[in-house]
């Protein structure tokens, strides 16, 4: 049986979770991803509150999103940059996750550039919550570039910088393979069916 710790006690309880960190470069796709899942499947923003009027609000900045499905999904889909992006730190991310473990949900998904190309960092995250899937995107540089240059509207950007990182994300999945780690690639023409049918094994 899978075991996960929260940040309060430090101590191992039992857990159905399914962590599932989604992987790849900018202009990879992952974004993209997560907004459909989100559309089709359904999902609430939070933090939220009851206002004046008794009626359910959103309170503050996006944190999470609460899925239709009972799943969760880490940071905000507002703009172009989302995802774990938008919580800033590591360490931000990583105590977002302790917090929606402690509700126990059948999965929780995240993603962003910040989470993509580190790997000791969450390597060790996975083993203390019991295990995660590293879900990593195919898509070719050139690609990931193409579809750069067409979001940013064809202003310059820094090609050797998404050479690197394209190149050290294939790399973590060298390593988590090697390490025993769960993980999935998601061919990038059929990405989104992919996807489904991978969220759909939890089932």
């Amino acid at each position: 049986m899978r075991r996960v710790r929260t940040n309060s006690s430090k101590t191992a309880q039992p857990a159905v979770t399914r962590l599932i960190n989604l992987r790849g470069t900018n202009g990879s796709g992952k974004t993209y991803l997560v907004r459909r899942w989100m559309q089709e499947v359904g999902a609430l923003p939070y933090p939220r509150r009851k206002n004046l009027f008794g009626t359910d609000t959103l309170c503050g900045p996006i944190q999470y999103y609460k899925l239709s499905d009972g799943g969760i999904v880490i940071g905000s889909y507002e703009n172009n940059c989302g995802g774990c992006d938008t919580l800033g730190s590591f360490a931000e991310v990583e105590n977002a996750l302790w917090e929606r473990l402690k509700e126990r949900p059948p999965y929780i998904l995240f993603e962003g550039v910040i989470v993509s190309h580190i790997y000791g960092y969450w390597l060790e995250f996975s083993k203390k919550a019991g295990g995660m899937t590293w879900v990593f995107l195919d898509t070719p540089v050139d690609e990931c570039l193409r579809r750069i240059y067409v979001r940013n509207r064809n202003k310059p950007i820094n090609e050797g910088y998404v050479h690197e990182k394209h190149k050290a994300i294939h790399t973590v999945s060298v390593k988590a393979r090697r390490d025993g780690e769960t993980v999935v690639v998601l061919p990038w023409q059929t990405a989104y069916e992919a996807f489904v049918k991978l969220m759909e094994k939890r089932k």
